[in-house]
């Protein structure tokens, strides 16, 4: 009896520890819902980060409605400003004509009523 106990009792040690292995060991369920949970903290993750985007993208798009005013402003700015400089130009022009002819005419006029 000596044996045949040694034997059965390691025959029950290696059946016990086949047992314990398997059903100590991550199954396959139990893989796939650490997975599972794996894939849904990255997604939530991701969904958070895309969140924070939309409101950056919001931003964004506050602050491109801004300088698209600003920038309407200043092009209707800096055509007043051009049709007004280009007014002072001729002004200045035709005002030096004047003054030009106005000498000549001066000139002509001393010139010919001294004889």
């Amino acid at each position: 009896m000596g044996d045949s106990g040694a034997s059965l009792q390691r025959r029950c040690e290696q059946t016990i520890d086949a047992i314990f292995a398997k059903y100590s060991a991550p199954s396959a369920l139990q893989r796939a819902t650490e997975k599972t949970e794996q894939v849904k903290q990255v997604m939530q993750s991701n969904i958070t980060l895309a969140l924070q985007n939309v409101e950056k993208l919001d931003e964004i798009d506050e602050r491109a409605r801004h300088l698209e005013a600003t920038a309407q402003v200043f092009h209707s700015s800096a055509n007043k400003l051009e049709r007004r400089m280009c007014r002072d130009y001729w002004t200045v022009r035709i005002l030096v004509v004047v003054v030009i002819l106005a000498i000549i005419g001066i000139i002509l006029g001393v010139y010919f009523g001294t004889k």
